[in-house]
């Protein structure tokens, strides 16, 4: 790995962990106006409303900015590991084919057997 990609992940979980903390509590716009026009009088709890990281929090961690920055740091660790491993599979999946290579020797062989230009 790079040092540009080790940088941007550091940043990322420390961002994810320090920054994360500090979200607000109040719901977000969309859930804002949904509550003001009464347009989630019929809402019902997510399937996944019991699982370790719903909500952005981590369900086992008592403390609030703790267990918000954990499940901070493990989205980003998630989402980096999945992201990876799709770059890896689609560069298996691709193969290295020297089709560029081929045709600039292409190219400069044609150009050899061309006869000089007179002016």
């Amino acid at each position: 790995m790079s040092w540009f990609l080790v940088a941007g992940l550091a940043v990322a979980l420390v961002s994810a962990f320090v920054v994360s903390r500090y979200a607000s509590s109040q719901p977000d716009g969309l859930e804002k106006v949904a509550a003001d026009n009464a347009l989630d009088t019929g809402e019902q709890p997510h399937a996944l409303d019991g699982a370790p990281f719903a909500d952005y929090t981590a369900r086992s961690v008592d403390d609030p900015g703790l267990a918000t920055g954990l499940a901070g740091v493990v989205g980003v660790i998630t989402t980096f590991a999945i992201t990876l491993g799709l770059v890896w599979a689609a560069s298996r999946a691709s193969p290295r084919s020297s089709s560029r290579s081929s045709r600039r020797s292409t190219r400069c062989r044609s150009n050899r057997n061309r006869p000089a230009a007179t002016t």
